[in-house]
């Protein structure tokens, strides 16, 4: 499964290498030696739509392969304190549709204690080590299913208890 994740994660950087790429091509031709604004604007908009249908791609792999492999992912902005989920995430902890708070909201009435008691330690860990450590968190989901997720920095899974 980490392979997998692996080898997603260096097709991204390989599509943002591209995408660099093309940003310095369309760079070269604003220069003033460009004469062809159309030919410029030509060559961007065929960028453009190419690397947006390879990311389109890419994040359909990731998600099927967050599917198969039954894992989320999710990412935490200590900036403005945001929780962001993918699609996977959001089954294994069955978050319910009408549901109005937020997702960390959320995420609190599904930690068991233990893994609330945690978080502080935690949040302080991951803004100073740089060292690879892994955090184990328990939720209880709201029709009793008890998930236990590993959160692996940078890399966030989620893999249900069977």
């Amino acid at each position: 499964m980490r392979d997998e994740l692996e080898k997603l994660n260096l097709e991204v950087e390989s599509a943002e290498a591209r995408l660099k790429e093309l940003k310095r091509r369309v760079l070269m031709l604003k220069s003033p030696e460009s004469k062809n604004e159309e030919s410029l604007a030509s060559i961007k908009k065929e960028s453009i739509v190419n690397y947006k249908a390879q990311l389109k791609e890419k994040d359909k792999r990731i998600q099927k392969t967050e599917e198969f492999f039954n894992v989320g992912r999710w990412s935490f902005n200590f900036g403005n304190s945001s929780l962001k989920w993918s699609d996977e995430t959001y089954k294994i902890f069955e978050f319910p549709d009408d549901f109005t708070g937020t997702l960390l909201e959320y995420y609190y009435t599904c930690a068991d204690e233990s893994s609330k008691s945690r978080l502080d330690e935690y949040s302080k860990k991951l803004r100073t080590t740089k060292e690879d450590f892994v955090i184990n968190q328990t939720i209880i989901t709201p029709q009793g299913l008890k998930n236990c997720f590993l959160f692996l920095p940078p890399l966030f899974l989620i893999k249900p208890e069977k």
